[in-house]
C-alpha cells in the first residue's frame, strides 16, 4: 500500500509600497486561485495608511505587517514576509503582479514529497 501523499499548504506573501490600488488588484486576482491559497501575508513598506485600510477592507484575514524599512530594501520585506509564512510553501509576489487563477495550482504541481526550490 502507497503512503498518502497529503496536499501542502501555500501562503501567499505580497510585498507593498504607496500603491494600494495596485495592491487591490492583485488581492482580486488572489483571491479568484483555483487552488486557494492558506493564508495571505501583507509586508507594506508605505509612508501612508491606504494600504493598511485597502487591506482590512478587501481581505481582513490577511496577516498585515507594517515595515517602515528604509526604501530599497525590498530584499528585508521579503525576509521579513517569509518570518510572518506559516504554510509548506511560499509564494512571494509584488503588489503590480497579477497572477492567473491557476498560478498557485500551477506552483503545486512542481512539488512532491522531498522536492523543494
Amino acid at each position: 500500500m502507497q503512503p498518502t501523499m497529503s496536499i501542502p499548504s501555500i501562503s501567499v506573501c505580497i510585498i507593498t509600497r504607496n500603491r494600494a490600488e495596485s495592491l487591490s488588484q492583485c488581492l482580486r486576482c488572489i483571491a479568484l486561485q483555483t487552488h486557494p491559497a492558506e493564508e495571505i501575508v501583507i509586508v507594506d513598506n508605505s509612508t501612508n495608511f491606504a494600504t493598511r485600510d485597502i487591506v482590512k477592507e478587501q481581505l481582513p484575514s490577511a496577516r498585515y505587517i507594517h515595515a517602515p524599512v528604509p526604501l530599497g530594501s525590498f530584499p528585508t520585506l521579503r525576509n521579513i514576509a517569509l518570518k510572518h509564512a506559516s504554510a509548506d510553501i511560499v509564494a512571494i509576489t509584488d503588489d503590480d503582479c497579477y497572477p492567473q487563477p491557476s498560478w498557485l495550482a500551477a506552483l503545486l504541481r512542481c512539488y512532491a514529497p522531498g522536492v523543494g526550490a
